[in-house]
Formats: C-alpha cells, sequence, structure tokens
C-alpha cells in the first residue's frame, strides 16, 4: 500500500502536539538514559584522582573498593534501564493505536496498562534483533581483525569502508524492531510472527521505511545538537585543567583542581536534565508515534472517527 509520509509526519505530530501524556515516557526514557553521565562523573573523581608513580607522588593505587561500588551501581542502573526505556517506548505506539481506532483520551494509567500486557513479546523482538546485530557485528569485526593479522594492518584499511555498510543496516534494524512492536500492540502478533510481518513491510516498502528513518535521524540530530553543544562546551575545559594539573607539583592542587572538573560536570549534567527530559520527552512520542502510523497506513488500517468521546483507562 502507498504511503503518503506528508499526511503520516502531520498526523504524527498533531497526536504528538496534543496528547501531552504522551511526554511523561519519553520523559522516563531520556532521564534514565541520561542518568549515568553524572553517575560516571561522581565516581570519577573519586577513584582515577591518584597520582601515577611516573610523577613523583606516592600512594597511587586507585580505589578498587570504589571502583567496584562504580561497576555495582551501573549495573543496576542498566537493569533498571531495560524495562523503563522499553515501556518508555512503547506506550506512545499503544496509545496511538488506541487514538486511531477511535480513541479520542489517554491516560498514563491506560498506556502503562495497555504496555505492560505484552511486555515480555515486545522484549523478546528487541533482544533477539539486538543479538542477531550483535551476532553480526562480531564476525564482521572479527574477519577484519583476522585479514589485519594476516596483512599487517593493511587488509584493516582496505576494509573500512564495509563499516560504511552498518548504516543501512543499522536502519533496517531499527525500522524491525519498530514495526514489530506495532504489528504486536495493533495485531496481536507473536514474537516470530511481528519479525516476519516487520520483514515483509520493509522488503515491499523499502523506500517509504528508508525515507521514514532519514527524517527520524536528521530531526534526532538536531535534538542532540541542542544537548550535546553545551556539554562540548563544558569538555573545553578539560585540557586548560589537565595541563594546569600536569604543572602542578602539589599532589593536594591536583586533587583539588580534578574535583573542581568532576563537581561542574556533575551540575551542569543535572542541570542539563530537565531540557534534556523535555526535548526527548517530545521527540520520543513524535518518533513512536510516526512509525505506529507508517505501520498502520502499510497493513490498511485507516483511522476512525470517534463515535462518542472515549477515555482509556
Amino acid at each position: 500500500m502507498k504511503l503518503d509520509i506528508g499526511e503520516v509526519l502531520d498526523r504524527a505530530w498533531k497526536i504528538t502536539w496534543n496528547h501531552k501524556v504522551m511526554w511523561i515516557p519519553g520523559a522516563m526514557v531520556a532521564g534514565i538514559s541520561f542518568l549515568p553521565t553524572p553517575i560516571m562523573w561522581f565516581f570519577q573523581a573519586r577513584i582515577f584522582l591518584t597520582m601515577d608513580q611516573t610523577m613523583g607522588y606516592e600512594n597511587a593505587a586507585p580505589d578498587f573498593a570504589k571502583f567496584f561500588l562504580l561497576l555495582i551501581v551501573m549495573l543496576l542502573v542498566m537493569v533498571i534501564s531495560i524495562p523503563v526505556s522499553l515501556t518508555g517506548l512503547v506506550m506512545p505506539v499503544w496509545g496511538t493505536i488506541q487514538l486511531e481506532r477511535g480513541a479520542d483520551r489517554l491516560t498514563f494509567a491506560g498506556m502503562l496498562k495497555g504496555t505492560l500486557k505484552y511486555f515480555w513479546r515486545l522484549l523478546g523482538v528487541m533482544a533477539l534483533i539486538w543479538t542477531a546485530f550483535f551476532l553480526l557485528i562480531s564476525v564482521l569485526y572479527g574477519c577484519m581483525f583476522a585479514v589485519s593479522m594476516l596483512t599487517f594492518g593493511l587488509g584493516m584499511v582496505c576494509m573500512m569502508p564495509l563499516m560504511l555498510l552498518l548504516i543501512p543496516v543499522g536502519m533496517l534494524i531499527f525500522s524491525l524492531y519498530e514495526l514489530a512492536w506495532s504489528g504486536i500492540l495493533a495485531d496481536e502478533l507473536g514474537v516470530m510472527e511481528s519479525l516476519r510481518k516487520a520483514w515483509e513491510l520493509a522488503k515491499s516498502n523499502f523506500g517509504p521505511i528508508a525515507l521514514t528513518c532519514i527524517i527520524i535521524y536528521l530531526v534526532s540530530m538536531v535534538v542532540g545538537s541542542i544537548i550535546s553543544v553545551p556539554m562540548m562546551i563544558l569538555f573545553l575545559k578539560f585540557p586548560f585543567v589537565m595541563m594546569d594539573v600536569t604543572n602542578s607539583a602539589s599532589p593536594d592542587a591536583m586533587f583539588a583542581m580534578m574535583q573542581d572538573l568532576s563537581n561542574s560536570m556533575i551540575f551542569w549534567s543535572l542541570a542539563l536534565l530537565p531540557v534534556y527530559a523535555v526535548l526527548y520527552g517530545v521527540f520520543i512520542p513524535f518518533m513512536q508515534t510516526l512509525w505506529t502510523l507508517t505501520y498502520l497506513r502499510l497493513t490498511g488500517q485507516e483511522p476512525q472517527t470517534p463515535a462518542r468521546p472515549a477515555e482509556i483507562a
């Protein structure tokens, strides 16, 4: 079925703007993904701010207890982030499907309840796709390493253009799990059935799918730059601090300067967190709504006009 990308973009934006409750799941995803940044800076100042023996300082051993504490904290964040991110990403999908089928209002509780019903299927799709992608990358890098060893590095240079193939492959993978998620929520498909459906849609509608990926990629670059530019400005301070540290003869002065840098990065990371949450709180539901509408249009599921006000609860 032919996809009117203009109509889909317009409808996706109207849904995202008119149903701001969908911004909450987007902010959840943004917050949990941004959380490791201040955590890393917090522990960095307390683990790696030690003097190197070659610089003439004593007691140069890093604090391994705090290092392992960092690993445990980051592992906990990762374990928590998987279900939170998955749920936050899919809640707008479920909400969009309900709106297209006649509902005129959404609630956070309704979206959460509707999504959790399919949680394990959604997780299964994500796990299968990313496992396959990991294996593909492992084989590719393994071949590049073997060729590099046999040709003393020359083969690695010759194979670098192959890395460009990861761009369309990544786009395909991105579209597959988005379409599969929509299939699970819209058509009650199982894990393997949703993946087959997504693959069929991607093969038969490669142009519209690729265009959707490009649009989302460009928008994500704009949103990401708004956050990354302030952070990059902060990182410009790092080389000057390291120069001062190198020229410092006092261990106390070195610790003080590195501690100051760490505290600055923690402060600005937390200060930018609300901005990050708002921007991605809007972008994520727009992206998910766009993919959901793409699936619905390609499968011939036209929007329905609500016969009466309906609240999804």
